[in-house]
């Protein structure tokens, strides 16, 4: 019968449920070690790009597969990012107790250091997506992550809003954490994806 045919609009719909949920709820425990974040990440935004987007079968295989071929590049850097935003956090943390103790100097420098962040926030969040559809070495990525920041600004800042309105839903409320991380990806893709192709990056993946 029709209705148990796995390729009827119901099945496909539950399909594309079970992967948006799947591959959400995997990024979120493959990211919990912080030398593994990077590699989920990458292999999230390839896996949503080329299996959910187009609603293809086979996603989890090749969040695995992306997730087994970018480690390497992606753990020296997920520990270096996460090793310097450490100490960014902690000397933000240091300038906004000073500015909330009275001192104006102090509050000066909170907001230069602040908008300072733009930089380094915007190179972790185009590193991924691009480790993930083009292979690239750690010094490659880095320096190519940060050209796109700086020469992409517009599609940075709306990275950056997406990226932090994403994680303060799933920090506020734990139901976004279902489907936020797969919702990040397709958005980041709509125009990072042209801007790959207009600036010549050519993928081998």
């Amino acid at each position: 019968m029709q209705i148990f045919d796995p390729n009827n609009t119901f099945f496909r719909w539950v399909a594309w449920a079970t992967d948006i949920l799947g591959l959400s709820l995997l990024w979120a425990f493959s990211s919990l070690p912080v030398v593994t974040a990077g590699a989920a990440t990458a292999a999230l935004y390839d896996s949503v790009l080329h299996y959910v987007k187009p609603r293809e079968p086979g996603a989890f295989r090749n969040f695995f597969r992306t997730f087994r071929a970018s480690f390497r590049t992606t753990a020296l850097s997920s520990v270096c990012w996460a090793l310097l935003w450490a100490g960014l956090l902690f000397g933000a943390r240091i300038l906004l107790l000073m500015a909330l103790a009275g001192h104006r100097a102090a509050l000066l420098q909170l907001i230069i250091f602040c908008i300072l962040l733009f930089i380094p926030a915007g190179v972790v969040c185009w590193q991924f997506p691009l480790c993930a559809r083009f292979p690239m070495r750690f010094a490659e990525l880095n320096l190519n992550a940060a050209r796109l920041t700086l020469a992409r600004l517009p599609a940075t800042l709306l990275t950056l809003i997406v990226t932090s309105g994403g994680f303060w839903l799933c920090w506020r409320y734990w139901l976004p954490l279902f489907f936020m991380p797969v919702v990040w990806a397709f958005l980041c893709s709509l125009w990072m994806e042209p801007i790959f192709e207009k600036d010549g990056f050519t993928s081998t993946i």
